[in-house]
């Protein structure tokens, strides 16, 4: 006989503000070229922080991103996406994610 069990959800973080570790955060991408390959990357310094509400639904999160970080591991490439034609981290140094709304379950 085989029985399955359903297991726990997990607990919620307890409210309050939480910080990205850098040793168990990453930041990756993959975006398509020509529709034929994919590219993957990833941005090498970045910050963020989740504030958890009591009701989780009034919970947000900050991502900050240094535009310049961006890795495909091909230098040439890179330097191309830092350019004006795609980030042109000249002008923008910073990617910046904000979330305040979340879904209700």
């Amino acid at each position: 006989m085989i029985g399955l069990v359903a297991a726990p959800l997990p607990l919620a973080p307890e409210p309050g503000r939480w910080d990205t570790d850098p040793d168990h955060t990453a930041i990756w991408f993959i975006a398509r070229h020509i529709g034929l390959a994919e590219i993957h990357g990833r941005f090498n310094r970045f910050s963020g922080s989740l504030w958890i509400a009591e009701r989780i639904r009034d919970s947000q999160i900050e991502v900050h991103i240094e535009a310049d970080s961006i890795d495909t591991g091909v230098p040439r490439r890179d330097d191309h996406l830092r350019s004006s034609d795609f980030l042109d981290v000249a002008v923008y140094p910073y990617l910046n994610f904000n979330c305040a709304a979340w879904p209700a379950p």
